[in-house]
């Protein structure tokens, strides 16, 4: 089956798998209940888009959680197989190896949450309010923050020292403010801008940093290279992020439409630019080597009654993308699919009844033994993935 590669490539994922089991991937769970102002309804917290080799966390059993606003920023773990996601309101969760420290969730916030960053161990993180407060969770060591000062203009991004031992947060206006051992290497504070800043990254030094504008116009400061920009070209949508590449020789920008813009040593994997795709983009998070990242979007990925972010629709495209990804992903990968049928079991419409059966052929296709496979269980595994194609719509991948 071409979708396979060849049957000794199904033992390697059900071994991946059974590994993060038992290391406890149980999926994104709401570690903090989220409160603040309400939204008109909940938004559903859902898997960001994966490119590359970024992985998708271990799927969740059930239906997805729920968060009253919405989500606005993402880390990843050092392994690269779990991040979290923090709301607006501060509320926090994870998904994978990435462990819940604390959240604000449910606590009365002077502004919203922007931003967050996490320490090099993956043993806690930092939430940015746009008064520039910031609140430190695990072995995140609080170093100060603007909370309670004025500022000219709200602060939109943060980052963090290569040591963990201090931070950066940047202001619309380009105005940078240094805590710890995170030097200040300059800004745009007080300079004419075209559009305002938007989000900050660090090199891997930790001795300069890129600012972005809206308009995809690039800043470089401190050790810092400048590698190009969209500053001067039409955009379909502003620039929302920046995100450095591993070797500090590039770096991504990505638009509110998902557009994803590549330079120096940043490769191009994807993007979620064009109909079809949750919308808008809030931030893009690279896989830990950089062959690869995750689109986090703003806006649920799954919501009753929005035709197009159905169930079906979502586990029809994780079905599909599991053919393109490397072994060791696929089982983890057709969880997921099967975690998406369940929600749909739940509120798509129309004739639902066949999505039972496909659950059970994902997972039996998931867990085929690591060693040894018996014909019968090699003819069993063809039959549900057969099945499958049948059900998705997809018998070209079986090709």
């Amino acid at each position: 089956m071409r979708r396979l590669g060849g049957w000794w490539r199904i033992p390697i994922a059900a071994s991946i798998v059974s590994g993060l089991l038992t290391i406890g991937l149980v999926g994104l769970t709401p570690a903090a209940a989220s409160a603040g102002v309400p939204a008109a309804e909940p938004y559903v917290v859902y898997w960001p888009e994966q490119f590359g080799d970024a992985v998708t966390c271990q799927g969740a059993i059930g239906l997805p959680e729920t968060a009253e606003q919405p989500v606005v920023a993402m880390a990843t773990t050092p392994s690269g197989l779990g991040y979290w996601l923090a709301a607006a309101d501060g509320g926090v969760f994870t998904c994978g190896d990435a462990g819940f420290y604390g959240s604000e969730g449910g606590k009365p916030l002077a502004q919203p949450i922007v931003a967050m960053a996490a320490t090099p161990s993956g043993k806690g993180y930092w939430l940015v309010a746009a008064d520039g407060g910031v609140f430190s969770f695990g072995d995140a060591a609080f170093y100060g923050s603007e909370g309670g000062k004025p500022l000219d203009a709200p602060v939109v991004g943060m980052a963090a020292t290569p040591s963990g031992k201090g931070y950066w947060l940047v202001a619309a206006d380009g105005g940078v403010f240094s805590f710890g051992d995170a030097g200040y290497v300059g800004s745009e504070g007080g300079k004419p801008l075209d559009k305002p800043i938007v989000g900050m990254a660090a090199t891997p030094s930790g001795k300069g940093y890129w600012l972005v504008a809206a308009d995809g116009g690039v800043f470089s400061f401190g050790d810092a290279g400048f590698y190009g920009s969209q500053s001067g070209k039409p955009l379909d949508a502003p620039v929302v992020d920046v995100a450095a590449t591993p070797s500090g020789k590039g770096y991504w920008l990505v638009a509110a439409d998902g557009g994803v813009f590549s330079f120096g040593d940043a490769g191009f994997f994807g993007s979620e630019a064009g109909p079809g795709f949750p919308q808008p983009t809030a931030a893009l998070v690279p896989s830990p080597d950089g062959g690869g990242y995750s689109l986090l979007s703003t806006e649920p990925a799954v919501r009753p009654g929005v035709p197009g972010f159905d169930g079906y629709a979502l586990a029809k495209k994780e079905w599909e993308a599991s053919d393109n990804v490397a072994a060791v992903f696929q089982s983890v990968m057709w969880q997921q699919t099967a975690s998406y049928l369940r929600l749909g079991a739940s509120i798509d419409g129309g004739d639902t009844s066949g999505y039972a059966a496909a659950i059970f052929e994902l997972t039996q296709i998931a867990y085929i033994p690591e060693m040894d496979v018996t014909p019968s269980q090699r003819a069993e595994f063809e039959a549900d993935a057969n099945a499958l194609d049948n059900f998705f719509g997809t018998p070209s991948l079986n090709n």
